[in-house]
């Protein structure tokens, strides 16, 4: 009997799961500011375009809507990744997956803020032009809008300022009294179904896929999704518009984590497929 213990320490260190992930992704800051925890992709900081960046600096009012963590600054206990996906309609839904676990946290923030905002009609006029040419002041200089946005920022120098743009954007939310909520569902896998994953994510080209890629020309407005990996080690995230380019391996892995929720019908993120 005093073999017992012993022999369920070895069969529980056995299921637990061993990947190894391939090159690439982020190490984990050595330190950090008390106010960089509300900047969710805070590795992309130093990498990535002042339009980009200026976007990334509020998706902390999405995830903390749902009460989820920082994944970019430390290691979790238990690795985790997590999917964040958004639609046109406001369809916000987050899955998190951890080993024998596939957590899904579902809402709407469609009802959250008001459909008029307090802007003047000059500023509701800047904010369209930012959202387009932000920096106008590094418009390529063989672009066919150079002329029209150097002549803006004379007449109109705040538009050079991302404190404006900061201001005018806020400005253009008005939260609406209703409180938000979300369900939260949970599904068990097994270790053998988490593996399989994973293997699958890692042979997608995730860990060296760019941070950021674009819908392909010509589709409208459909869903946005981003996955983050917080492994113990580093962390990567790569956000995804709708159809992009070569990103298809990477695409079906995530149509397979919202799959094993019961969700594929509802959700669909492979092109030419229903």
């Amino acid at each position: 009997m005093k073999l017992f213990p012993l022999i369920l320490l070895i069969l529980l260190i056995s299921c637990k799961s061993d990947i190894k992930y391939p090159a690439g992704g982020y190490p984990y800051p050595s330190d950090y500011l008390a106010q960089d925890t509300n900047l969710y992709y805070y590795l992309l900081k130093n990498i990535e375009s002042k339009k980009e960046a200026l976007a990334d600096f509020y998706m902390y009012k999405f995830y903390q809507l749902f009460k989820e963590p920082n994944l970019s600054l430390k290691p979790n206990k238990n690795e985790t990744f997590r999917l964040a996906f958004r639609d046109a309609f406001y369809n916000d839904i987050v899955f998190t997956l951890e080993e024998n676990l596939i957590t899904v946290k579902k809402g709407n923030t469609d009802s959250l803020y008001s459909k008029s905002n307090q802007l003047t009609s000059l500023e509701k006029e800047h904010l369209e032009i930012l959202k387009q040419y932000y920096p106008i002041e590094e418009m390529d200089k063989d672009s066919k809008f150079k002329k029209r946005t150097d002549s803006l920022a004379k007449v109109y120098p705040q538009l050079s300022d991302v404190k404006y743009y900061h201001r005018i954007y806020e400005k253009s939310f008005v939260r609406t009294e209703k409180k938000f909520t979300f369900e939260t569902s949970r599904f068990r896998i097994t270790t053998e179904k988490y593996d399989s994953l994973l293997n699958q994510l890692n042979e997608s080209g995730f860990w060296t896929l760019p941070y950021f890629n674009e819908a392909k020309k010509g589709m409208l407005d459909g869903f946005v999704f981003t996955l983050e990996a917080n492994t113990h080690k580093k962390y990567k995230v790569v956000t995804v518009q709708t159809c992009a380019n070569n990103v298809d391996k990477f695409t079906k892995f995530c149509q397979e984590l919202i799959n094993l929720t019961g969700l594929g019908k509802e959700i669909n993120l492979v092109c030419g497929e229903k």
